[in-house]
């Protein structure tokens, strides 16, 4: 999924295209870029029969882009890639061998560092997280993420290689701010999540990235993933953990084992985020009994049914 990437995307496709795994369809879905990623992009599409180049007449935010990526998917195993960041070679072979050896496993992420617009390590790398999930128990990997997840950080596992059937299943990318974490914890109650102890992923925080372009405001966040985002109200608290909520139940996981799961995400997520949900549900109660019921409105975007309060 690329949009106006024209600084960095021929860096990105240099660094796919020099996989020591070769057996790879690389699909490029551009959200109607007004620089020259078209003109970059085909020509890589004009000279690798592996790569395609798809380009939307509009923007419809990086979600629904992201989640176009994924239904163009016809292999079995499935990443996403960014178009300011670099894969080191044997990032995919690495990350191949584990899921072909280990077929309780949904999702293989290399260790990652953080680096800055001109490519250099940057300095502070505590907010990266190490993710191996491993226990049998549903259960117990969902309590681990949550622990390691609970205070945000780099989800650089999302950019890890996953099996497609399952990222389709959770319904791949939601259209509301950190549904990337959410979507972390719903792969690991389908299976295993493993890291492969070596950095082999770069990730690029520059001016131009989404946080920070955005200004860690959640409104534009928002908006950025789905432009008919705008105007709404982000009860976010809530919105997580209802959705973490929908993720348990709509999980494999079954009778005792899925009782287990709600009690983990009631011990590591909803206790230490109580005072937040409580001051949304507040807020939440105050607007309706001024303004009336908010009418909450149903959309299907991409591959998940969202649920927002209008403003």
């Amino acid at each position: 999924p690329v949009y106006n990437g024209e600084r960095y995307v021929d860096i990105a496709l240099q660094s796919i295209r020099a996989q020591t795994f070769e057996e790879f369809e690389l699909v490029i879905s551009d959200n109607a870029s007004t620089d020259r990623t078209e003109e970059i992009c085909q020509r890589y599409a004009d000279t690798d029969s592996r790569i395609r180049y798809v380009r939307h007449d509009a923007n419809g935010g990086a979600a629904g882009n992201f989640n176009h990526a994924l239904r163009l998917a016809t292999a079995p195993y499935f990443r996403w890639a960014c178009d300011d960041d670099v894969l080191l070679p044997t990032n995919l072979e690495r990350c191949v061998a584990v899921l072909d050896a280990e077929p309780e496993t949904v999702l293989v992420a290399p260790r990652t560092t953080v680096i800055d617009a001109v490519g250099d390590t940057v300095a502070d790398q505590s907010w990266l997280r190490r993710l191996d999930l491993r226990s049998p128990r549903p259960s117990r990997r969902l309590a681990a993420f949550l622990k390691a997840y609970r205070w945000l950080g780099c989800s650089s596992q999302l950019f890890g290689v996953a099996r497609t059937d399952v990222l389709r299943e959770v319904g791949g990318l939601g259209d509301y701010p950190s549904s990337d974490y959410v979507l972390l914890a719903e792969m690991a109650l389908h299976g295993a999540v493993r890291e492969v102890d070596e950095i082999l992923f770069k990730k690029r925080i520059h001016e131009g990235s989404s946080v920070e372009e955005n200004d860690w405001d959640v409104d534009r966040m928002a908006e950025w993933l789905n432009p008919d985002n705008k105007g709404t109200i982000q009860w976010l608290e809530v919105r997580w953990l209802w959705e973490f909520i929908r993720a348990i139940h709509r999980s494999p996981v079954r009778g005792r084992e899925k009782l287990a799961c709600y009690r983990q995400l009631m011990r590591e997520y909803a206790t230490p985020h109580a005072k937040k949900i409580m001051k949304e549900v507040l807020l939440l109660t105050a607007r309706t009994a001024s303004f009336g019921r908010l009418p909450m409105t149903q959309k299907t975007h991409g591959f998940n049914t969202m649920y927002r309060f209008k403003g």
